[in-house]
């Protein structure tokens, strides 16, 4: 007895049809699943089919757009701890600078520096950048593909190199020929060169934001900026004087305690092991306060640098 009204001849015709459509797309070198799946069409391919291309062009510029080349799929690891250090060069910047025309003395003074004021602005402009370093340690911590942040601990040294001339006063008497009229005593200024290396030692506390502009499976750059507290450990330069003085941080000593700068640069890494990357970080350094206290007498100054930094950094986790 046949379901649905349905008669043999009909069932075999039915059956004769699938086992031919099921035959030509066996013919055709394509199976029967791949055959049903050629004929659907998927909802965005309609969508897309009945926009016009005044609404095409606007879905384009909707979407963002990332023109920044594709990080490669390679194993993350959030966190890690990088050691740099490396030599800078140093300077710095004063905000003002004092008229020496109208602070020129009559005669040179004795045992100083050949200078118009007593605040040393000729030995500031006798100062030349120098060499200092930089060191620190730090914990880099991946924030997305492309962010990361980093922050630690290090050292900064900062160096100026002074030359200027010094006065010295030699008196020296002049036998008289007659005993009754003696002779005034004679004083001679004699200007001698002196060179001296002035340092800047400071603890800081860096805080670096780097973003990734590019990188393959084992180089990659960033750009990395950030700010670093520095605190003043102490040092030797010139007051306002020729001498040579050792200063602390203490509440006696012509510079501050406590200080910020910006700094900005690379972070160039090349991975020579699955947890290990060699870094070269080029970056440049500069102090938003004046180090001498506004007290201190001295012309403000903001010390800069600017120097490449290289290392090596781990993966631990």
């Amino acid at each position: 007895m046949n379901d649905i009204g349905a008669t043999p001849g009909s069932q075999s015709g039915l059956a004769n049809g699938e086992m031919g459509s099921t035959q030509a797309a066996a013919d055709a070198g394509i199976s029967s699943r791949e055959a049903a799946s050629s004929t659907w069409t998927s909802p965005l391919a309609l969508r897309r089919a009945t926009l016009s291309p005044v609404e095409m062009a606007a879905l384009r510029l909707a979407l963002p757009a990332d023109t920044l080349p594709r990080l490669p799929a390679v194993p993350v690891r959030r966190w890690a701890v990088q050691v740099v250090g490396g030599p800078a060069y140093t300077y710095r910047h004063l905000s003002q600078s004092n008229d020496l025309a109208y602070n020129a003395p009559s005669s040179p003074t004795p045992n100083t520096i050949r200078s118009f004021d007593t605040a040393g602005s000729v030995r500031e402009q006798q100062e030349q950048a120098g060499t200092g370093l930089a060191l620190a340690l730090q914990v880099r911590r991946v924030l997305s593909g492309r962010w990361s942040l980093s922050a630690g601990l290090g050292y900064q040294e900062y160096a100026l190199q002074r030359t200027y001339d010094e006065v010295k006063a030699i008196t020296s008497s002049i036998p008289p020929v007659v005993v009754s009229n003696p002779r005034p005593p004679v004083t001679t200024y004699v200007f001698t060169q002196s060179t001296y290396r002035d340092t800047y030692r400071f603890l800081t506390v860096p805080v670096r934001l780097s973003y990734v502009l590019g990188a393959t499976k084992k180089l990659s750059y960033a750009f990395s900026g950030g700010a670093d507290a520095a605190f003043y450990l102490g040092g030797n330069s010139a007051g306002s004087d020729a001498a040579r003085h050792a200063w602390g941080p203490g509440a006696d000593g012509p510079n501050r305690a406590l200080n910020l700068s910006l700094s900005g640069g690379l972070d160039v890494r090349y991975r020579v092991a699955p947890r290990l990357e060699l870094l070269a970080q080029p970056s440049a350094t500069y102090f938003l306060n004046s180090l001498a206290k506004p007290v201190s007498g001295l012309t403000p100054r903001h010390l800069l640098g600017a120097g490449v930094l290289l290392g090596v950094s781990y993966d631990w986790r």
